[in-house]
């Protein structure tokens, strides 16, 4: 199992469109990304996600001072945590349940 590194806050305002506005509080989320190592550069260079792939680095980051938080956020997935498989094959890692 992994988790990626990601930061959440409450907003209250105006979340919608000009002809559909959604004014109340709302809960907003991000991803952080990083550098991208050398399987996700060729799909997309400035998407890679921060990935925790421990449950050490998952509770270091729940847990860790403000001014530790950049050095996480900065390490670069080593290229072996991560597998690109063909869709007709990723059902079997997703339940089925990847788009």
């Amino acid at each position: 199992m992994l988790f990626f590194a990601g930061m959440s806050s409450e907003f209250y305002g105006d979340y919608g469109s000009k002809k559909e506005p959604n004014v109340g509080t709302h809960q907003l989320f991000s991803f952080l990304t990083t550098e991208a190592n050398e399987l996700v550069r060729p799909i997309h260079a400035k998407a890679m996600p921060v990935v925790l792939e421990s449950e050490e680095l998952h509770q270091a980051w729940l847990n860790a001072p403000a001014g530790e938080i950049e050095a996480l956020q900065a390490r670069v997935l080593l290229t072996g945590a991560l597998e690109i498989v063909p869709e007709d094959e990723a059902a079997q890692y997703t339940g089925g349940y990847l788009k």
